[in-house]
């Protein structure tokens, strides 16, 4: 949803917190590393906070994936 309003609208507004809102704990980890990148041009900064953002999406689900399953127990017959 965020790249598609990137690419067709005009004014994005505040799409990006949205991202910032699902992943919140990590977030701030991925804030830090589009920081860290400084001033790249305006497609390369927005690839950066995204990729950056969905990636510590997607370690956050899966370590939420861990606390609430557990790890894997073999079955014995």
């Amino acid at each position: 949803m965020v790249a598609a309003v990137l690419m067709f609208a005009e004014d994005p507004g505040f799409i990006g917190i949205w991202l910032v809102f699902a992943t919140l704990p990590l977030s701030a980890v991925a804030l830090a590393l589009t920081e860290m990148a400084g001033e790249l041009p305006r497609p390369f900064d927005m690839a950066v906070f995204f990729v950056a953002t969905t990636g510590v999406g997607l370690v956050q689900a899966w370590v939420l994936r861990l606390l609430v399953r557990g790890r894997r127990v073999p079955v014995s017959r």
